[in-house]
């Protein structure tokens, strides 16, 4: 697949990006070298920077759902009830 499909499909996809609300500390391998920090001093503002780029750069039409108090951490995400409603959707 060459890049111009794969930018092309990313563009095209309904994606909800899921962030932590609180997921603002340097932990467990949080890389603090100039080009990562240049991109976000946070993993949320990695997140939401990543979502702006493709919905305005490449036309996608991507979502972002601040988890509220979750950090860096998968369980209290995807257990949240908001989250669950995006991830199995009743309708």
């Amino acid at each position: 697949m060459s890049n111009d499909d794969l930018r092309k499909q990313l563009a095209t996809r309904s994606t909800t990006y899921l962030l932590s609300q609180v997921d603002t500390l340097p932990l467990g391998g949080f890389d603090g070298s100039p080009s990562a920090m240049a991109q976000g001093a946070t993993r949320r503002a990695r997140g939401e920077a990543f979502v702006k780029y493709i919905n305005e750069q490449l036309g996608a039409k991507s979502n972002v759902m601040i988890v509220p108090e979750c950090g860096h951490n998968d369980r209290c995400v995807y257990t949240t009830d908001a989250v669950l409603a995006v991830i199995f959707p009743t309708s």
